[in-house]
């Protein structure tokens, strides 16, 4: 459910839509019914401002689904983007969130401009049992978003 905090930040880019040239949006769910605020990111989003696309894609297609279907990596397909001048926020199940930052590093995005929001790992929420701890750092009292750079040394970011 990575769509969930991604969606303040959405909110946030927009109420500063004129400081950013171009925001690309990309979006999975495993099937259409689990699309999350289904009426905002299929017909309002899209239809804000033109600076704003929308890439959403749904693991497997139903009969009623008419957009891709495939996994949220196909969306990151062709972005025509500067990708030196932007960055990418990257949420959901670790699976999603590990294949798509590899995706972007081989579309050259460089790991200080992949942000990683790792809620995930969040146990007790104020750094004492100890379960969110990644390396060096505590994702509830540090984080819970990192840059790539920050965390890609430590092979429990994906666990």
């Amino acid at each position: 459910m990575g769509l969930a905090p991604l969606r303040s930040l959405f909110f946030a880019l927009v109420h500063r839509l004129d400081s950013y040239e171009r925001i690309v949006f990309c979006y999975g769910a495993r099937t259409p019914s689990d699309i999350v605020y289904k009426d905002a990111v299929l017909n309002e989003w899209p239809k804000l401002d033109p600076k704003i696309s929308f890439r959403m894609t749904v693991d497997k297609g139903d009969d009623s689904w008419k957009g891709n279907v495939g996994l949220v990596t196909t969306t990151l397909d062709n972005l025509d983007l500067w990708i030196g001048n932007s960055n990418a926020v990257v949420c959901g199940p670790p699976i999603m969130m590990k294949f798509s930052t590899f995706k972007l590093i081989d579309l050259g995005y460089k790991p200080e401009q992949i942000c990683l929001s790792m809620e995930e790992n969040m146990s007790c929420g104020i750094g004492k049992c100890g379960h969110c701890q990644l390396g060096k750092y505590y994702v509830c009292k540090d984080g819970p978003v990192f840059s790539y750079d920050q965390i890609k040394d430590f092979p429990e970011i994906w666990d």
